[in-house]
């Protein structure tokens, strides 16, 4: 498995639920930098494990209807892998 990073608009007023949906289901709201820290994302961007973007896809998706009626509150995602040598700032 690896990291990769979903990043998501949903409709107003459903933000916090959907982060709350996915937090509860394996998504984290920080990513690991290869320097050995940590710095957190921003707030529509999480990390999950999945054995490919395909399956990262599907467990978002999945996480993000906890509780709606179809066809729920997204708008649009992305998956991307998230590499090995990642780079990152808190300015």
């Amino acid at each position: 498995m690896q990291w990769y990073l979903v990043t998501y608009d949903v409709k107003s007023p459903h933000q916090s639920k959907v982060k709350d949906n996915l937090l509860a289901r394996g998504f984290f709201e920080n990513v690991r930098l290869t320097s050995g820290g940590a710095i957190r994302l921003p707030s529509t961007t999480l990390t999950v494990q999945a054995e490919s973007a395909l399956d990262a896809a599907a467990k978002f998706k999945k996480a993000v209807l906890v509780g709606f009626l179809v066809p729920g509150p997204l708008e649009r995602y992305v998956v991307t892998p998230a590499e090995v040598d990642t780079w990152a700032e808190a300015l």
